[in-house]
């Protein structure tokens, strides 16, 4: 693994165990939370087969916007940014792990408080 890729995937799932354990939002935040670290974890597992890497990166899009939505984000933003990080991943596979990264601390920096 390259560095970058530890960097992102070590940051990413640090705020989705951080969303889990005392994120804002109601309860079910904190499931949704727990499930995205799961499904990263199967993402960032390089023995598991290669192929259905593209399906766990839109199953964790997919668990960002239902994050994003229970944290209380507008509607259009919480489906408008996972929508643009698989525009800018079908370019570009490097974009992947910096994308998830972005994309929840988007929900924890920008959640009206």
């Amino acid at each position: 693994m390259k560095l970058a890729q530890i960097f992102f995937g070590a940051a990413a799932a640090g705020e989705l165990a951080w969303l889990a354990i005392e994120g804002p939002g109601p309860a079910g935040v904190h499931w949704m939370a727990v499930s995205g670290l799961v499904l990263l974890s199967a993402y960032l597992c390089v023995h598991l087969r290669a192929s259905l890497n593209r399906a766990r990166y839109l199953l964790l899009l997919a668990c960002f916007a239902v994050i994003a939505l229970a944290c209380g984000l507008p509607w259009w933003v919480a489906l408008a940014l996972p929508a643009a990080a698989w525009l800018a991943s079908l370019r570009l596979a490097a974009v992947e792990l910096p994308s998830l990264f972005l994309l929840f601390l988007a929900v924890l920096l920008f959640r009206p408080r």
